[in-house]
């Protein structure tokens, strides 16, 4: 099989998404979502890889919304394909650029409290990998 049509693999979320939550609630940090965007803290986006690990989506353009009881997985027509196959049940592909669905910046302020907002360039990173 050529590495252009290797299968995509579905990773499970779940642990992740609890480990997450569990930090997300935990009075030091006390989120209300956790954004996760493809590029790292300097805009390099081939070297960060933690978007695709909470979330199971391996293409190079996304973002990833965290809440305490939703996840949704930001990406534009380039990567529908393959992200619905590489997300599991635990997330909600949001497809930019379709009617109806907004950008990850207003889903933030639809879902979650503005004052517990936090980048995943700082903070609970280093705490959740343990």
């Amino acid at each position: 099989m050529s590495a252009d049509t290797a299968e995509l693999k579905r990773v499970h979320t779940t642990d992740r998404l609890r480990r997450l939550r569990a930090l997300m609630t935990d009075p030091r940090y006390n989120l209300a979502a956790y954004v996760v965007p493809s590029e790292d803290a300097h805009q390099a986006t081939d070297c960060d890889k933690r978007r695709q690990y909470i979330s199971g989506f391996s293409g190079s353009a996304g973002c990833a919304v965290v809440t305490r009881d939703a996840a949704a997985l930001f990406t534009d027509g380039r990567y529908f394909l393959q992200a619905s196959q590489e997300l599991d049940d635990n997330w909600t592909l949001m497809k930019q650029g379709l009617p109806g669905v907004p950008t990850w910046q207003d889903y933030l302020l639809q879902v979650a409290d503005a004052r517990a907002l936090h980048a995943s360039l700082a903070g609970i990173g280093a705490e959740f990998a343990k």
